[in-house]
């Protein structure tokens, strides 16, 4: 099998992902009395960012296809992603299995502790953007139908179903079926985009496409920022948001990849180690605060980026330890 060229403008999508996704749950860090407005923004832009996430696994799922074998593809999803998501919540899950209620599990509270810990590890709820895992992995097991209807093209006929479907179902549910079905589209989008990359990519890196979608994510922001919060149709527009900074970004990194080059690199290959240490600094910085203020800090446009740049720098230095003390075990260790 003749070996691909590498995908710079994904791999510099992944960097921007992972930035997408600290952000996002940094907001949680600080009260909005003042700022709510600053928050409202940010929340319509960053929160979401298992989007652009699920979107990148499902085209590298597609560009990778060529060479793929399910024994082979499983032993790695289960070493580089299953191995650091159980290892990784080892003090989470001891925490909320023998000092504290994890909120919203509290059924699992007469349960023999080895039960408490498979439900923990099948549901993904001890920390906030665990429960990313065990949807992945729905994915990954279901691959070979993925497979098939790449090639003979069904599963892209289907798009438009999954996409009704992803407007109906949210995520959450049991085992996280229903986030499974609710980012399906997502997945099958990105390996869609991928398959005709050739004529999509000319399209979407042309100035005026680039401004036409820049142009529509700022409308959906602002349209659903008059919107009352929360409401079913308030996130559909969010979802639909989210999409379309996917095609911006695949649009603008391909146009300025000469530009940009290699500088989001060390972001992209930090990322998943980034995205399982991340939840762990922000919440012992909260539970430091409430213990010596009593209250969270008031967010301001200088402080929370700042807190939002020491937690990445702090989530990569956390992984580039492990990176020196582990050598290429650091992978299954902490994800990177």
């Amino acid at each position: 099998m003749k070996r691909k060229e590498f995908l710079n403008y994904i791999n510099n999508f992944r960097g921007i992902a992972i930035l997408y996704i600290v952000m996002g749950h940094c907001i949680s860090a600080f009260t909005w009395h003042e700022y709510a407005s600053l928050k409202e923004v940010l929340r319509l832009t960053f929160t979401n960012g298992t989007i652009l996430f699920v979107f990148i696994a499902g085209y590298l799922f597609q560009y990778l296809s060529y060479k793929y074998q399910y024994g082979r593809y499983m032993k790695s999803k289960v070493l580089n992603v299953g191995m650091p998501y159980v290892i990784m919540s080892v003090p989470a899950i001891i925490y909320f299995t023998l000092f504290a209620q994890r909120p919203g599990m509290e059924y699992i509270n007469d349960w023999p502790w080895i039960l408490r810990v498979i439900q923990f590890y099948l549901v993904g709820a001890q920390l906030i953007p665990f429960w990313f895992i065990p949807m992945i992995f729905i994915h990954f097991f279901l691959s070979p139908l993925y497979i098939v209807g790449d090639r003979n093209k069904v599963l892209y006929y289907l798009l438009p179903v999954f996409f009704v479907i992803s407007l109906f179902v949210w995520r959450g549910g049991p085992y996280q079926l229903q986030s499974y079905l609710h980012y399906a589209f997502v997945y099958f989008f990105g390996m869609f985009l991928c398959r005709y990359r050739e004529s999509v990519n000319r399209i979407l890196a042309r100035p005026g496409v680039l401004l036409w979608l820049a142009a529509a994510v700022v409308g959906f922001i602002l349209f659903e920022f008059h919107m009352e919060r929360g409401t079913l149709l308030a996130k559909r527009l969010n979802m639909i948001q989210h999409l379309f900074q996917c095609l911006f970004y695949i649009g603008f990194l391909i146009r300025f990849d000469p530009v940009i080059g290699k500088r989001m690199d060390l972001f992209a290959s930090l990322s998943f180690g980034v995205f399982f240490i991340h939840s762990y600094l922000i919440s012992i910085i909260k539970q430091a605060q409430l213990h010596f203020f009593g209250s969270l800090w008031v967010g301001t446009y200088w402080n929370f980026p700042l807190f939002f740049a020491a937690i990445v720098l702090l989530s990569m230095g956390f992984v580039l330890t492990v990176r020196r003390y582990a050598g290429s075990r650091s992978r299954m260790i902490c994800g990177s």
